[in-house]
Order: structure tokens, then C-alpha cells, then sequence
């Protein structure tokens, strides 16, 4: 289990030089990866019908990938998504309580934190960039993850009341860090996460007060770029929207010409010029849109499955509060149900299909699928075994 959290924790560190090219040109991931899924067939649970679980959610991830290798049987498809395959098969087979599913939150935070430390270093001591980058090199994607981190230090707080002042601290840090970064998309995507967190709340006007008390002052005194870049005040931010729309509209020019199969995995940047002349001008050309970067690469077909895949991870969770749970199974999947909503609005503006987070969050959903329906077995068995 060691071993799981030393992976986990590796996953906000994508484009850290020193975990790259450990052995030959494989990155730490991948070799931790490799081992990891090995320790996972040899788990006390591996023979137990551990990889394949009847969760309904195996279909959509299982043909996502299968249309994704069919169609881009290259080397560096395979080497690149297999990570997320990895994710599903030791999650599956490692995460078998909730205890440990908390453990991945803990571990999920001091990942962010150690990103959080380079961020306000990088931003405010050697100033290496203008907006919070952290090991990821990049202000949007250490949004997303930061995201996942907020939820994940919310959720330990409520689990566990020891050392509160220090996770709310924890939970500040990472809130001005993501402030920091400020990447519109992923605050739009942490706004409808809080939504959702105020409306299941039973005390909604005491959360949605203290939220803006504590947001307001730090947006407006120690993060005033966020105001800045919604408010498009600057050259950059506006033109930065509109090379967006280009390459977007690049995209559906994409979809509307290959709507079956798609241009091919990875060559949006490449044939994006060819679909809109604008873009030859230059500039990064990506999607900035998950959902419309996977129609356009993949065609329609695998646009649905991805789509099947999360709403169908949305609606098990949803299922699964009907049943009769405890408190810690319902904080949770309330959890899980926060993260991926706020994650499935902020890749409306990133192109995020394979950040691993996301697939790790839908790991975890068929996990705690899993834990629950075994708990509900164990206790009816014993109710018949004394009835």
C-alpha cells in the first residue's frame, strides 16, 4: 500500500526534472507505476474477482481505451495513457476501505503543498514566472490539481477533528496558490464545486458568509490578478481569448470533417492551421477544451464514451447516497461527486483528457462502489447467518 501512496504522490509532479529519465527514458511515474501494478497482482485481494468488479462503470472505461489503442497504436499513445490504465487496476485492487481511500486525500494534500512552496517561491522570491506554476510549469494545470487538492483538505477536515487549525491553514494555502494561478476556467470549476458543497450544507447562509469573508479579501488584496484576467483588462488576457476561439473553432472544423474516427491522437496543433488559416499566424495551438480535443482527435464515438464516463461516475455516486450508509461513506462519495464536477466544468477551458487526477477520481468512484456494496453483503450474510 506503501508503494500506492508513493504513486499517488507523484502525481502533481508531471514535469519535475528530477523524476524524469530514471531508468533509461522512463520517468519515476512509470517505473513506480510498474511496480505498483505487480504488488497489485500479488495483493491479498487480486484473485478475488478484484480487476474486473461489477461496477457498470468498467464498460466505458474499458472501451475508451480499446477505441483509444485501435485507432493510435503508437508507441507513445500507449506509453503515454497506460499510466491512466495503470491508475484503474491498483486502485481497484488496493483501495478496499474508506480509511484508505482518506489516505489518498493525505497524500493528494502534501503533493499540492510541496507544489504550493514552489509556486509562491517561483512567484513572489525568484520571481520565475507571474502566475503560480508549481512543478507543472504551467498556471492552469496546477489549477486542476489544485482543485482536487482544496476538496481533498475539506473532505480531511470534516473526517478527522484533530489538528483543525492546521488543515484550515493547509486549505488557505492552497486556496491562495490556486488565487495565484489564477486560471479563470478552474476557478469556474472550484465556484460550482463550492455550489454544490453550500447547497447539500445544512447550514447554507453560515458556509456561503464565512466563504466570502475569507475569498474576498485575499482575491482582492494578495490576488488581484484574478479580477484582472476576468475583467480582461490587459492586452494579453484579451487576445488570449480570442486565439482560444480560433483554435477552437479549428477544432470543430475537425469534428464536422471526421466526425467518426477524428484527425488522429495528438495532431491538433498540427492540422489545426490547416482547418482554421487564422492560427498561422502562430501561437500554442490546443483545444483549451477537453470534450471538443477528444472529438476532434478521437471522433464522436469516443467523445460519447468520455462522456458516458463521467456522467455515468456522477450518477453511481448519486446512487449510492440513497443507500444506507455511514457518515464516513457519505462524505466520501460527496467528495468524489465535488471533484469530479468541479474538474468536469474547468476542462471545458483546458485541454486535460489525460491529466491523471480525473482518472483517478473515476478509479476511485468504482473503488467506493466497491467498499460500500461489500460492507451491505457482509451485513445482510450475517442478519440471515443469525435470523
Amino acid at each position: 500500500m506503501y508503494l500506492f501512496y508513493l504513486f499517488v504522490a507523484l502525481i502533481p509532479f508531471p514535469e519535475y526534472a528530477r523524476f524524469t529519465n530514471i531508468i533509461g527514458s522512463l520517468t519515476l511515474m512509470k517505473v513506480v507505476g510498474i511496480a505498483t501494478i505487480i504488488a497489485a497482482v500479488f495483493y491479498k485481494n487480486a484473485l478475488d474477482n478484484t480487476f474486473i468488479p461489477e461496477s457498470k462503470l468498467k464498460y466505458p472505461y474499458i472501451l475508451f481505451f480499446v477505441l483509444l489503442f485501435t485507432f493510435n497504436p503508437h508507441l507513445q499513445v500507449i506509453s503515454t495513457w497506460a499510466v491512466c490504465v495503470v491508475m484503474y487496476f491498483i486502485v481497484i485492487s488496493f483501495v478496499d476501505t474508506i480509511e484508505k481511500i482518506i489516505g489518498i486525500y493525505i497524500v493528494i494534500i502534501g503533493g499540492m503543498l510541496i507544489n504550493c512552496y514552489q509556486s509562491l517561491k517561483g512567484v513572489f522570491i525568484y520571481g520565475w514566472y507571474e502566475r503560480a506554476a508549481g512543478s507543472y510549469g504551467d498556471a492552469n494545470y496546477l489549477s486542476l490539481a489544485l482543485l482536487v487538492g482544496i476538496i481533498s483538505c475539506y473532505t480531511y477536515i470534516l473526517y478527522d477533528d484533530k489538528y483543525k487549525v492546521t488543515k484550515y491553514l493547509c486549505m488557505l494555502i492552497l486556496f491562495i496558490t490556486m488565487m495565484l494561478a489564477a486560471s479563470r476556467g478552474c476557478i469556474l470549476g472550484l465556484i460550482f464545486s463550492i455550489f454544490l458543497i453550500v447547497k447539500n450544507s445544512e447550514q447554507k447562509m453560515k458556509y456561503l458568509t464565512l466563504i466570502i469573508i475569507v475569498s474576498a479579501p485575499i482575491i482582492y488584496f494578495v490576488t488581484p490578478k484574478v479580477i484582472d484576467r476576468f475583467s480582461n483588462k490587459t492586452h494579453s488576457d484579451y487576445s488570449s481569448i480570442e486565439h482560444r476561439k480560433n483554435t477552437q473553432l479549428a477544432g470543430i472544423n475537425m469534428v464536422i470533417d471526421n466526425p467518426v474516427t477524428g484527425v488522429g491522437y495528438g495532431t491538433y496543433k498540427d492540422q489545426a492551421k490547416r482547418y482554421n488559416e487564422v492560427l498561422a499566424e502562430g501561437g500554442t495551438v490546443i483545444a483549451h477544451n477537453t470534450y471538443l480535443q477528444v472529438a476532434a482527435e478521437l471522433g464522436v464515438p469516443a467523445l460519447i464514451v468520455f462522456l458516458t464516463l463521467i456522467t455515468g461516475a456522477y450518477s453511481l455516486l448519486s446512487r449510492l447516497l440513497k443507500l444506507n450508509l455511514n457518515k464516513e461513506e457519505i462524505l466520501v462519495c460527496k467528495s468524489l461527486m465535488y471533484m469530479l464536477a468541479g474538474y468536469s466544468v474547468s476542462i471545458l477551458f483546458l485541454s486535460a483528457e489525460k491529466e491523471k487526477f480525473l482518472w483517478l477520481i473515476l478509479a476511485l468512484t468504482v473503488a467506493v462502489w466497491r467498499i460500500i456494496h461489500a460492507r451491505i453483503f457482509r451485513q445482510s450474510k450475517l442478519i440471515q447467518e443469525t435470523s
